[in-house]
């Protein structure tokens, strides 16, 4: 946990000498919308949701390395909510803090851009409750055989994106990208569903006056 701080207390300082030299870059405000799949012997049951969308929240800073390429940082938090049918009927509900690295690049218009880099983290809370006589129900997950306190994660990421300023008259985008992510560092929920998930990423570029 220490190392996870130290590592986001550094990305933070970066992010803000990266703004103090160059203020042609942006901040940008994400909403994720993910979808996590099952394993395959984790069949859904009747009353269960066939499709779920499970929310997020990113703030990036990109930083322009060379015309069309862009660095981005920053914090992203990623809401799980997961039901299990492998062994029991359980319910994992998560909270995934990870500070992304991604590079970007665009084409000559800007409309249309393509990213990829790694997220790594951990996670920032987690519950686990079993489902008794119809009610979910609190249980203690150092009971169960399955869990493990390794719950550090790195995933690959992958993006296309398409960008529109119209609607804008200072330069600021609004941006949205279907993106993929492969969990290549697992933690101990890669019994309960796959390491491939996907999605869609809202958001809005915020540009940055030049000097």
């Amino acid at each position: 946990m220490e190392k996870f701080k130290l590592l986001f207390l550094l990305t933070l300082v970066a992010t803000i000498q990266l703004h103090a030299q160059d203020q042609k870059s942006a901040w940008s405000l994400n909403i994720l919308l993910s979808h996590y799949d099952r394993e395959t012997e984790n069949e859904l049951i009747l009353g269960d949701v066939g499709y779920k969308i499970n929310p997020g929240l990113e703030v990036l800073y990109s930083y322009p390395l060379k015309s069309q390429f862009y660095l981005s940082t920053g914090a992203s938090y990623q809401y799980v909510d997961l039901i299990s049918h492998i062994e029991t009927s359980d319910r994992f509900q998560v909270g995934e803090l990870s500070i992304p690295v991604l590079l970007t690049v665009q084409n000559k218009s800007g409309a249309l851009s393509f990213s990829t880099g790694v997220y790594s983290g951990r996670f920032l809370h987690f519950s686990w409750d079993k489902n008794l006589y119809g009610k979910w129900t609190s249980v203690n997950p150092q009971e169960r055989e399955k869990y493990s306190e390794r719950n550090f994660f790195m995933d690959a990421y992958f993006d296309f994106a398409y960008s529109n300023s119209r609607w804008f008259k200072n330069g600021n985008v609004v941006k949205i990208a279907p993106f993929f992510r492969v969990r290549f560092k697992e933690n101990w929920m890669e019994y309960y569903r796959t390491s491939v998930f996907y999605g869609l990423k809202l958001g809005i570029d915020f540009k940055l006056r030049e000097k």
